[in-house]
């Protein structure tokens, strides 16, 4: 019996409960190719593509992207940037969550702040259009991140100049404060899309 095989499995099911399928097993199969586990690897590359009907969802059952799809393909090229399947992935991110000169919603039933447009969220999709070639759409999304930063270069988490649910926002702010500025998180993603930009 291979207890690789069995760890990586029990690892997945608790990923799978918080991040949804897709988006686990492409961390999965990172975690496979730094392991040596590479019945893993095919694996998930087989449960992935064999499940895919025409783009990855947020979990199975649901008619529904996340953002955080993105990291299917980068950082953890399960599938790469010219793929069709992640190719119609993005382009459903853009159609329902991308708010136009702007940035992007978690997934279509985020309350977390009313639902508010991300600062990192926009810059993990301009990475992916860097990857992809594509430096015209990934600018204006690096653009509009920098026009977020406040007057000591601070980003945020994200803004709430379109929100999902506006009525949750107050609710938020009262349990946790304001809205988390400086953000690490948004400035390491910052300095990974300069570092992609520069080819680095």
């Amino acid at each position: 019996m291979d207890y690789g095989i069995l760890l990586m499995a029990w690892i997945l099911s608790l990923f799978f409960a918080r991040f949804g399928l897709h988006y686990s097993l492409g961390f999965l199969y990172v975690a496979s190719q730094v392991t040596d586990w590479q019945q893993f690897a095919a694996l998930a590359v087989l449960l992935v593509v064999g499940a895919l009907w025409r783009e990855l969802a947020k979990s199975v059952g649901l008619d529904m992207v996340d953002a955080n799809l993105i990291g299917v393909s980068v950082p953890h090229s399960l599938l790469r940037p010219g793929d069709a399947v992640m190719q119609r992935t993005i382009a459903r991110i853009e159609r329902d969550l991308h708010v136009p000169a702007s940035g992007l919603h978690r997934h279509l039933d985020d309350v977390y702040y009313g639902g508010g447009v991300w600062v990192l969220l926009a810059l993990w999709l301009a990475w992916y259009y860097i990857e992809a070639g594509d430096r015209t759409r990934a600018r204006g999304l690096v653009t509009w991140a920098e026009c977020q930063a406040d007057a000591k270069g601070n980003l945020p988490e994200q803004v709430n100049s379109a929100m999902l649910a506006p009525g949750f926002y107050g609710e938020w702010v009262k349990r946790r404060g304001p809205i988390a500025q400086p953000l690490l998180w948004s400035h390491a993603e910052y300095l990974i899309v300069c570092q992609a930009w520069a080819g680095v």
